[in-house]
């Protein structure tokens, strides 16, 4: 048996190199998002559907859902951004 161990990363490099583009928009004002919960609750079935795009808002997402209870649908792209078994999980949607 080995008894290689990994050496310790000792780099100072910033976390976030210059150029670095977030792919998170910024936070919304309370006022813009109070329309759409309006609209969501008054819907009849609403449903989450999410792409590869969500893969940087995973947690945040997940918890919008459980929070609502609202269903989640996924396409092709945005399969693994959230768990298969999560139990907001209803179905995969694609397009032809």
């Amino acid at each position: 048996m080995s008894s290689y161990t990994a050496p310790l990363c000792t780099s100072t490099a910033p976390l976030f190199p210059p150029g670095y583009i977030s792919r998170l928009p910024p936070p919304v004002d309370a006022a813009d998002v109070e329309p759409v919960l309006r609209a969501l609750q008054s819907a009849q079935r609403p449903v989450i559907y999410y792409g590869g795009g969500c893969l940087d808002a995973r947690d945040e997402l997940r918890e919008f859902a459980e929070r609502t209870g609202i269903p989640l649908a996924s396409t092709f792209m945005g399969l693994g951004v959230v768990p298969a078994d999560h139990p907001n999980v209803s179905v995969f949607l694609s397009h032809a």
